[in-house]
């Protein structure tokens, strides 16, 4: 049986993304392409474009990169899920953002960063709702470059893009999942 509680309500949603969506302007948008990570980034990338002003030389592609295998555990291993959008013409010479739902353990956003990196990109930068710091430092992997969040704790998180198998991924608060033992 699984129980959710509340950990950030829909305003504080709502404003997070104006904030990071004002953080990425700051960087510029001269060449721009924003890689969304399917399937949880698409809910924070469309909710940082409604907030950038994207022109005709802004580019939006995906890539679909998967390491969860029986709904919660994160494995060492990858499936590309969805690799069409990684071309030259979309990357090559341009500023590249990399967006995503959640920085975890940091293996997903350093696997996508060694996927762009290879079309020779102006710069990569990354973005996430929320970064669990701790769990990202012991892996010895980097701080997203924009965070809307950090989680200080060891729960499973769900809504916003972030579900539990393909449950939960449209909810538009942030809960964490309490598991009940049922035995």
């Amino acid at each position: 049986m699984e129980n959710l509680k509340i950990y950030k309500a829909r305003r504080h949603v709502d404003s997070t993304f104006l904030s990071m969506s004002l953080r990425i302007k700051e960087y510029g948008l001269d060449d721009v392409t924003f890689i969304t990570l399917l399937k949880g980034g698409v809910y924070t990338g469309f909710n940082l474009f409604k907030n950038i002003p994207l022109s005709i030389n802004t580019w939006i592609g995906y890539l679909g990169l998967s390491s969860y295998k029986e709904d919660t555990f994160n494995s060492n291993t990858f499936n590309i899920t969805y690799k069409f959008d990684l071309t030259d013409e979309l990357l090559k010479d341009r500023n590249v953002w990399i967006i995503d739902d959640i920085c975890d353990s940091g293996k997903t956003l350093d696997r996508a960063t060694g996927l762009v990196q290879a079309y020779k990109p102006k710069s990569i930068r990354t973005a996430v709702l929320i970064d669990k710091p701790h769990t990202r430092e012991k892996n010895h992997f980097p701080k997203p470059d924009i965070v809307g969040f950090t989680y200080p704790g060891d729960n499973f998180l769900l809504g916003c893009g972030l579900g539990l198998g393909e449950k939960y991924r449209t909810l538009r608060e942030l809960y964490e999942l309490e598991v009940q033992d049922v035995s």
